[in-house]
């Protein structure tokens, strides 16, 4: 088992926190050293296809066209997030995720956070034990798989739901009224261009795709 870390948004650990994501998706990157995988590739670089192979069949030097995921079943990865000291000896840390669930805006937004890449591993508090990995194109994401992914469902009601059947955020706009809602699909895809930009949506690109259980912090963390 390795340990490694990883970075979220901070609606992402919102929800793994609440329990709704369990998935999380990232672009596969080609010239890695391992021989699980091959990618096909063009003349300009852009990955063609994905295989898997076969033990006999890695390739024993050349090593150029293989790729690997960040983590395989088993391993941990602890979550890195905007943070800040605070004075607090029993809690030192504070976590912007927290604040800004629990309080208004004008509580906090004179904060002077760290960003989540400076956070030392004795301030995390998330732990991710990898139970999939697989690869797909990115636009081939399910239904169900785009709410493994975290998505925000709107608060409707009974009548809404069955005229309508739930709704999700649409993060691509402030409002969260129900009317402005998007199915799961076009949710994520909303979510998706917010973070990574709308030309890589359209790219289509091939992306591993994590499944993970929260689990207590490793007892070899450090």
């Amino acid at each position: 088992m390795k340990i490694k870390p990883i970075l979220f948004s901070t609606p992402m650990l919102q929800a793994i926190l609440d329990g709704r994501k369990t998935q999380t998706r990232r672009v596969v990157k080609s010239r890695h050293e391992s021989g699980l995988f091959r990618v096909g590739k063009t003349k300009d670089g852009a990955i063609t296809e994905i295989t898997s192979l076969d033990w006999d069949e890695r390739p024993k030097n050349d090593c150029t066209n293989d790729i690997k995921p960040i983590a395989t079943v088993g391993d941990v990865l602890w979550v890195r997030e905007t943070w800040m000291y605070s004075d607090d000896l029993d809690n030192p840390y504070w976590y912007k995720e927290n604040i800004e669930r629990e309080y208004l805006p004008e509580y906090h937004e004179s904060y002077k956070w760290k960003p989540s890449i400076f956070m030392p591993k004795e301030a995390a508090r998330i732990f991710l034990k990898v139970t999939g990995v697989r690869f797909e194109r990115l636009q081939s994401i399910s239904v169900n798989d785009s709410i493994a992914e975290g998505i925000d469902p709107l608060l409707m009601s009974n009548m809404q739901l069955a005229t309508q059947g739930q709704l999700y955020r649409n993060y691509l706009v402030k409002s969260e009224l129900f009317n402005e809602g998007l199915t799961a699909f076009w949710s994520f895809n909303s979510l998706w261009c917010k973070i990574n930009g709308a030309e890589s949506w359209d790219a289509n690109p091939w992306v591993w795709v994590y499944e993970f259980e929260k689990v207590e912090r490793p007892d070899n963390f450090y």
